[in-house]
């Protein structure tokens, strides 16, 4: 018979790995020695439960004699407790400056307690490659030796290591005594990662003292992380502008023109706005073009689409602004367009922004696309011609100032 010295209601006995069915139970006698099962699978104790060691007692009788075996059965509870990741794209916290997991590979984005729990960024379908740190109680010795792990999206496995061991109350890498599980990878891609947006993941982590049986060892998330389309091309990338980003794009087609659109609905576009050209426009909610035109390619830039700036004025020549009177404001030209935000209909500037990308031109303050049309410049003035539509990397320095007035 089976005995336990915690009592048999604490455990189950089943004649199958597969654990199907109701569990058995054991006869008190067997008729032959044949009968008595070659192998028994025994469940026992919850993850709450405090009681960790179990006894089982085999008694049995030959021939006239008592005899007994004992095993001892310990329950072991892993359970992750940190995670970072690796070859992933450094993140800077919008407006403070802090680097997430910096230097790369070294600082976990999740723990169980203290609360961080950072954002990561990958391009588009890669499969992502995490360290852990496992707390397994109780404190085990010997150390157990082929431990694996692995992470799980769903049914998919994103990532895996073996070789471990468990060492005392961690799980670690068998030629790393350090405490944590490196490298853990090799798996698939995070279902989903296919396109430029934000994902937030549960992660199921589960371990194997055996390589064919698994036990949890807890789901943790959601995890927020960014996809992005390749390389982001920006030397500080900051969380607030991958979250737009990926927000706007949400998606694998028409990466600007969805960003261009995103930005037009979340931002008011006001000619007389006197900002900071970065990331507070989105807070401060209003900007004049170049704020727009200028975050627009920091957006693009961070999910991995180049952008260059380009500058409209009305000039004799690219060397110069021809500005004329309108009131009391001197212009370099007037557009033909409907009101749009805090901008008039048919507005004249002293210049405008927009941004190249891949041979379009995108204008986030209207939402449009296109080199902006100029519809009156400053006429002829002696001995230069009238202005036309100039463009640039910048304003030129040069200016001429035309004494004609504006008659609308």
């Amino acid at each position: 018979m089976l005995k336990t010295n915690s009592g048999g209601s604490k455990i189950k006995i089943w004649n199958s790995s597969t654990k199907g069915g109701s569990s058995i139970s054991l006869p008190a006698t067997y008729a032959t020695p044949t009968d008595l099962p070659k192998s028994l699978y025994v469940e026992g104790f919850s993850s709450s439960s405090s009681v960790r060691d179990i006894e089982l007692a085999l008694e049995f009788s030959v021939g006239g004699k008592t005899f007994d075996d004992r095993v001892k059965i310990t329950v072991l509870k892993p359970e992750i407790t940190e995670l970072g990741f690796k070859n992933d794209h450094m993140i800077t916290k919008w407006p403070s400056g802090t680097k997430i997991d910096d230097p790369d590979g070294s600082t976990p984005v999740w723990k169980k307690t203290n609360n961080p729990n950072d954002p990561v960024c990958y391009t588009k379908n890669t499969s992502p490659t995490m360290f852990a740190v496992f707390n397994v109680t109780p404190n085990i010795s010997p150390d157990i030796t082929g431990v694996q792990v692995r992470a799980k999206v769903g049914t998919v496995v994103i990532g895996s290591a073996s070789g471990g061991r468990i060492s005392g109350t961690v799980i670690e890498d068998g030629s790393n005594t350090d405490g944590d599980v490196d490298d853990i990878g090799g798996g698939s891609a995070v279902p989903n990662s296919n396109a430029v947006k934000t994902l937030t993941p549960t992660f199921t982590w589960e371990v194997t003292f055996d390589g064919t049986s698994w036990c949890s060892a807890n789901n943790i998330g959601p995890h927020t992380m960014y996809w992005t389309n390749a390389t982001p091309l920006e030397n500080t990338l900051y969380d607030l502008a991958l979250d737009k980003a990926c927000g706007y794009v949400n998606g694998d087609s028409d990466i600007p023109g969805k960003i261009n659109s995103g930005m037009d609905s979340d931002i008011t576009y006001d000619p007389a706005a006197d900002h900071e050209h970065d990331l507070d426009i989105f807070s401060v909610g209003e900007g004049e073009c170049c704020c727009h035109a200028i975050v627009f390619r920091q957006l693009v830039r961070s999910v991995g689409v180049d952008g260059t700036i380009t500058y409209i004025w009305g000039g004799c020549s690219s060397s110069y602004v021809d500005y004329y009177k309108y009131g009391t404001w001197w212009v370099s030209f007037r557009v033909i367009k409907s009101a749009h935000d805090n901008a008039e209909a048919n507005p004249h500037f002293t210049y405008h922004v927009e941004t190249l990308v891949s041979g379009t031109y995108y204008d986030p303050s209207y939402g449009a696309t296109g080199l902006i049309s100029l519809d009156e410049t400053a006429p002829t003035h002696n001995p230069y011609p009238a202005a036309s539509r100039q463009t640039g990397s910048s304003l030129p320095g040069n200016v001429h100032y035309v004494d004609w007035t504006c008659p609308h």
